[in-house]
């Protein structure tokens, strides 16, 4: 595009964020500049983000400082955590303002509920626009409500326009905040990845499970739901060789103990295999019959869109982002969230007819194709930046 303009945008991130939001902005940074898109960063941290995005060659400012990244349900420990914070915050204020100052970008870019909000001030006081990605659904019923409605009061104090992973994640918003976001779905190199996915599994040594789950061992991703359901169809005489796609498995993780005992329970630790984290785990990914996603908070879950490269077909609760980006029974297949046996039913479907999971494969991989590509997703993210300028 060399008849427009670069649009200079900082991109306030802490530097640690977690392995999908990690591959999300490295997949930005490496297509910016096609779309006149010039991104420097101010990080928080020098943790695995930053190393990455260092070894690109990327521009970045370390300016310190942690802020929150738990927030409680109740009211009163989310107060004494803010007090606890206006020091430190005020601090990471000011240095990112000085930044801002010095350098004079079209616009900042954030993705965590701290950065919108603190990022979003210090760029108003400078007379820059403010942009905030919303990555995740946020939780309409905390608190009767009125946890959403307070963030979403904030976050329409410091953005002037809001992106959201999703249509669901922007319906978890509230008010003026929810009016000025647009949906920007997260991008990938969907032809790369079926590339890549169909080298490893090519090889002789890449393992075939049944069925795999790629995803942080954690209550949020609700892994318990599927054991239960494997330990449905075990009962029914069905043993499915499952892989669980995970480098958090080691006792040090409550939740990893709490589904252990749960696989002693039912049975099934013959069944299953945990397989730590796995850089690259397109080629099992390829080789398996079925993926499952159990949780419904996502707003926008990788492994949709990266198991549809791999031509496997992708079980999803039908509630959220990920039943958002799966038609039913035809890109993949939807369950009841939170209910075992609805996705026991799915599975059994699935890894018995190994016609459907062929068509459910070829329509799941021409969909990401269309839809999920990097040149989408930079095109969206270049106009709407074009807007909020203009606007």
């Amino acid at each position: 595009m060399p008849n427009r303009k670069n649009i200079k945008v900082v991109v306030f991130v802490t530097g640690d964020e977690t392995y999908g939001q990690q591959r999300s902005l490295i997949v930005d940074y490496e297509r910016a500049k096609d779309y006149g898109i010039d991104f420097h960063y101010v990080c928080l941290l020098k943790g695995q983000l930053y190393k990455k995005l260092l070894d690109l060659g990327a521009d970045i400012k370390v300016i310190g400082g942690r802020i929150p990244e738990v927030y409680p349900a109740n009211l009163i420990k989310l107060f004494v955590i803010f007090l606890s914070h206006l020091k430190p915050g005020f601090e990471i204020f000011s240095k990112l303002r000085g930044y801002l100052r010095e350098t004079q970008p079209d616009l900042l870019y954030t993705h965590e509920v701290s950065q919108y909000v603190i990022g979003g001030l210090a760029a108003k006081s400078c007379g820059i626009k403010a942009v905030g990605h919303f990555r995740v659904m946020y939780n309409t019923r905390r608190n009767l409500g009125l946890s959403r409605v307070l963030l979403s009061i904030a976050l329409n104090c410091s953005l002037d326009m809001g992106l959201s992973v999703s249509n669901a994640a922007r319906d978890s918003l509230w008010g003026p905040v929810k009016k000025k976001t647009y949906p920007v779905y997260n991008g990938r190199d969907i032809q790369n990845i079926y590339k890549t996915a169909q080298t490893i599994a090519a090889k002789e040594e890449c393992p075939a499970p049944d069925l795999i789950y790629i995803g942080r061992l954690t209550d949020i991703k609700k892994q318990d739901v599927l054991i239960e359901a494997l330990g449905i169809l075990a009962c029914e005489g069905l043993r499915v060789k499952t892989f669980f796609v995970s480098g958090e498995n080691d006792n040090s993780n409550p939740y990893y103990v709490k589904i252990q005992d749960q696989i002693s329970r039912l049975g099934l630790k013959d069944d299953i295999t945990f397989t730590g984290f796995v850089p690259q785990p397109y080629g099992m990914l390829a080789k398996a019959k079925v993926s499952v996603l159990c949780c419904w908070r996502e707003g926008c879950p990788n492994l949709v869109y990266e198991s549809m490269a791999c031509q496997t077909p992708i079980v999803v609760p039908d509630a959220g982002g990920a039943g958002e980006l799966v038609e039913d029974g035809v890109t993949g297949l939807k369950f009841t969230p939170d209910d075992p046996a609805s996705l026991a039913k799915c599975l059994r479907r699935l890894l018995e007819e190994e016609e459907l999971r062929k068509q459910l494969a070829k329509k799941g991989l021409a969909w990401a194709s269309k839809n999920f590509t990097v040149d989408v997703h930079m095109t969206q993210l270049r106009q709407r930046f074009e807007q909020v300028i203009e606007n």
